[in-house]
């Protein structure tokens, strides 16, 4: 309902949806002579505001602020599970650090024992369906599913470059073995030497 309201309001102001995507608000308008461009990201009753030109930001505010309450919270620090850095004036970067340290303590792959592996999985692996086992140990099938669904949710916000070992691993959720554990836990050593990737 919040939201509904947020948006009829936001679309009254001249803002279009951007591709039919119901929380995302797109206008360019002409400022002195420049176009200026404001982005409106919103998820439920939290808006995310971005453009290039400060004064019709805050002009945006202004008339937001007639309708509802707003406290602004400055520069966009971290949100949904994604640490927002600012590289330099232009550049952001993305990415999931804090989450991947909870992943490796989670695992016990932080300690100063574990050497950080350099690819995603091990170069030539050779896993299949054949090192699948008849019976099926549940506590191992729990852990592998637990380091999977980690990784997949670290790959489909900010890091791409597992894409290959997250699809790979996932073939195996129904039946995992000792070698599809031990493929799984060198993509978490690939982490723990890549903790700061992100997307720029």
């Amino acid at each position: 309902m919040v939201q509904k309201c947020l948006c009829e309001i936001i679309v009254s102001l001249g803002f279009k949806s951007v591709a039919g995507i119901p929380c995302l608000f797109i206008r360019v308008l002409t400022i002195n002579g420049e176009e200026a461009t404001i982005v409106i990201g919103i998820f439920v009753d939290d808006l995310k505001v971005t453009g290039n030109s400060l004064t019709a930001i805050n002009d945006m505010r202004e008339k937001m602020n007639e309708r509802f309450i707003l406290t602004d919270q400055g520069r966009l620090e971290y949100d949904l599970g994604v640490e927002v850095s600012s590289l330099d004036e232009n550049t952001i970067k993305l990415h999931q650090t804090g989450y991947v340290n909870k992943i490796l303590q989670t695992f016990n792959m932080n300690n100063s024992k574990t050497n950080p592996a350099k690819t995603p999985l091990p170069v030539n692996h050779k896993l299949s369906l054949q090192d699948c086992p008849e019976v099926v140990d549940p506590t191992l099938q729990a852990t592998y599913r637990a380091i999977v669904g980690s990784l997949m949710y670290l790959y489909q916000w900010t890091r791409p470059d597992l894409g290959y070992a997250v699809t790979f691993l996932s073939r195996y959720l129904h039946k995992p073995g000792e070698k599809h554990l031990d493929a799984a836990r060198h993509t978490l050593r690939y982490l723990l030497g890549t903790k700061e990737y992100g997307i720029h």
